[in-house]
């Protein structure tokens, strides 16, 4: 920051300031902004697209027969009254930077009428009327500068106002952030979160699944009917998506699927027929299993073989 002159001021911010009837003396302090020669230089953060030394188990009973009919949607639903409710033909959104397909998408700009607007510093200062039409928006708290309680909720009462009742209303952050993000959602009555696997301590999505379970259960977001959201990077599979469901996540957030989406669907079917189930929202922790000790460990999931609990998470201190 230096000093400067009046003639240094731009003629468009003196015609701006004369036409709201504010007049800038001549002898007016000004001061110029330079540019700062110490730029921080941030970590690159990875999310990874896979959930690790994760398997899938079997139900217990019979595998579904050929003729079994399998259901592989979810619902997602605001916790208003006259929620808008948005059915998915499988528990994954696409994240896009703008819309125009048909379906339901997590945008940037440009979104539909059925898409979710992500607002974020990239962003917010140039919404305007016609850009909030869509089916809700998530603030993703990431990229904002930091904010308490009620410069939060100032901002999300502003942008809803600007919207049709009942839509869907999110808060985004990082997974080393998971709990203060869950509390934040129920202290503000929001319908739920998005969480970015991404973090500094670059641990992955299978480390994230316990990050989010214990912050789900201490704030008890899905207990209260509200939406848990995780945000990979890469090609899904059908299997990333069991393990999600499985773990308690409603719905996967990435830019693809893994295949021609006939192809996808046709082995995510097939994935839970021979797992024993109907409908890929009976999925539950029972059906997984940590792979490795090392898995084992810091998920906390049975351990395949052992089939329990290493002692670490079942002793009581």
């Amino acid at each position: 920051m230096k000093h400067g002159r009046y003639s240094d001021i731009p003629v468009d911010v003196i015609d701006l300031a004369s036409s709201l009837g504010i007049e800038i003396p001549l002898e007016a302090s000004v001061f110029l902004g330079t540019k700062d020669p110490h730029e921080d230089l941030l970590p690159m953060l990875e999310r990874g697209d896979c959930f690790t030394g994760i398997g899938i188990m079997a139900s217990g009973i019979a595998r579904g027969s050929s003729h079994d009919v399998v259901d592989t949607s979810t619902k997602i639903q605001s916790c208003s009254e006259e929620g808008l409710e948005i059915l998915l033909k499988r528990p994954w959104i696409e994240f896009q930077e703008s819309g125009g397909k048909e379906g339901t998408h997590i945008v940037k700009s440009l979104p539909g009428a059925s898409d979710i607007l992500i607002i974020g510093g990239q962003n917010i200062g140039e919404l305007e009327k016609e850009s909030l039409n869509s089916s809700g928006f998530i603030l993703d708290i990431d990229s904002l500068p930091s904010m308490n309680d009620a410069e939060l909720e100032a901002i999300v009462v502003s942008i809803r106002s600007r919207m049709a009742p009942g839509s869907l209303v999110m808060l985004s952050d990082r997974v080393d952030r998971v709990d203060e993000l869950a509390r934040k959602t129920r202290d503000l009555g929001l319908d739920g979160i998005l969480v970015d696997v991404k973090s500094l301590d670059s641990s992955g999505p299978t480390v994230a699944l316990p990050r989010i379970g214990m912050a789900n259960k201490r704030h008890r977001i899905s207990e209260e009917g509200r939406l848990v959201m995780i945000r990979l990077d890469g090609d899904t599979s059908p299997e990333t998506l069991i393990i999600a469901k499985c773990a308690g996540i409603d719905v996967v957030v990435s830019p693809g699927i893994l295949g021609r989406p006939s192809d996808f669907d046709a082995k995510l079917r097939g994935i839970m027929k021979e797992m024993g189930i109907q409908s890929i929202n009976s999925a539950n922790r029972s059906n997984i299993r940590a792979l490795d000790h090392n898995v084992a460990m810091q998920t906390g999931l049975r351990l395949t073989g052992l089939e329990r609990p290493l002692p670490a998470w079942t002793r009581g201190d």
